[in-house]
């Protein structure tokens, strides 16, 4: 499967993202890859605001998940433990959800309340 890959700025910093938009691409997310590049993650997409709920199932590597609301802050954040199927859930509904490694959000001081941009394709 290849997913559509767009840059996303939070803070000025730039990650590279995969994005999940259909169903079959936010359930498989990042499963089953041995590595995630240092400036990579991936950006999870819905058609509206929900309750989200991600877990680690073989996944190899640790994650941080950022949720994110429909202005574009990251309203939550938690670090994810590889291979586990503890749920890590959004406080209130959210459209986004982006994953990167743990560094990449903790190195650049990213943290909840940081506004997030991108521009979707059409």
């Amino acid at each position: 499967m290849t997913l559509i890959k767009i840059p996303v700025s939070i803070d000025d910093h730039i990650l590279q993202t995969e994005l999940a938009i259909e169903p079959n691409e936010r359930k498989i997310g990042l499963m089953n890859r041995s590595n995630l590049a240092s400036n990579s993650g991936m950006l999870f997409i819905y058609e509206e605001p929900t309750t989200l709920r991600f877990w680690m199932k073989d996944t190899y590597f640790p994650l941080t998940v950022a949720f994110i609301n429909d202005h574009l802050y990251i309203v939550h954040m938690e670090d994810m433990a590889p291979q586990t199927t503890r749920p890590h859930q959004s406080p209130s509904p959210v459209r986004y959800a982006l994953e990167a490694n743990p560094s990449w959000f903790k190195t650049r001081g990213i943290t909840i309340g940081s506004a997030v941009h991108f521009d979707l394709p059409s």
